[in-house]
């Protein structure tokens, strides 16, 4: 079957051209049918056609591809939301123990307790103990005496005591002089109405943060602010347990109160 080409129409429109040496772009031949998918250029000099502007769209930035992805992102807070879980309810159940008396001694040449370091902030940094100081008796849980020249080790820190009496470092061994009583069963000085205010601050912090983190579309400001929110909110369920005098214990309250201030520069 032989198939006749369809009728060709003059399209009158012209096009003026923005360069000076052209006034109109050749002529557009197109098929009589509006509907008719194809159209014909005859007469058109391509070289004359000025060319179009277009721009390769932007990659987007390692950073971008690594923090990308809404499911990831989710899956990021979902873990880091399991842990901070289990950090605040490890915390609480820290903070409902007895504190610690907040030393650390030494048994010297001379077989003498002697205090080597202090916790900061804690039992026996507030009561005036220094370290040098002589450790001269200590108390269990029971309130029975401890033989501290039984002990073991040449180094303690009296964890299992529940208080301790320790005298100044002039003092003389067996001499009555004056001495301090660093005892663990005083009140705290924090109730639980303020433990739990921490821990339902801390709670707010870290439950703004996931879904800013998730959903803004400015990606550094929300990854800069979710930072914010998880080193405020650790710093905040760390808190209460802090009273504890463990040394590892403000160690690590230290530290988060160091990042959480250095959060403030990322802004």
């Amino acid at each position: 079957m032989k198939h006749s080409e369809p009728p060709l129409r003059q399209n009158n429109v012209s096009f003026q051209n923005t360069s000076s040496t052209q006034s109109t772009l050749p002529r557009v031949m197109r098929a009589s049918p509006a509907s008719e998918p194809l159209a014909y250029v005859r007469g058109a000099n391509l070289n004359t056609v000025p060319a179009l502007n277009v721009q390769a769209p932007a990659l987007p930035s390692r950073r971008n591809m690594l923090m990308g992805g809404e499911g990831f992102r989710f899956a990021l807070v979902l873990v880091l939301s399991i842990g901070y879980a289990a950090l605040v309810l490890y915390m609480l159940y820290l903070s409902t123990g007895r504190a610690t008396v907040g030393l650390t001694a030494q048994r010297d040449e001379n077989g003498i307790w002697r205090v080597q370091s202090l916790a900061p902030a804690g039992l026996s940094y507030d009561q005036g103990v220094h370290p040098g100081d002589i450790v001269d008796k200590a108390f269990d849980n029971t309130g029975k005496a401890i033989d501290l020249t039984k002990l073991g080790t040449s180094s303690s820190d009296l964890r299992f005591a529940t208080s301790v009496t320790v005298k100044p470092e002039s003092a003389v061994p067996g001499a009555s002089t004056s001495s301090i009583t660093v005892d663990t069963a005083v009140e705290r000085p924090d109730g639980p109405l303020q433990r739990w205010a921490y821990t339902l601050l801390s709670l707010v912090f870290f439950a703004v943060g996931g879904p800013v983190f998730i959903k803004a579309r400015q990606r550094s400001a929300a990854t800069t602010f979710y930072f914010f929110c998880i080193t405020t909110a650790m710093t905040l369920a760390v808190a209460p347990a802090g009273y504890l005098g463990s040394a590892p214990l403000r160690t690590f309250v230290f530290v988060l109160a160091t990042v959480w201030a250095g959060s403030f520069a990322l802004f």
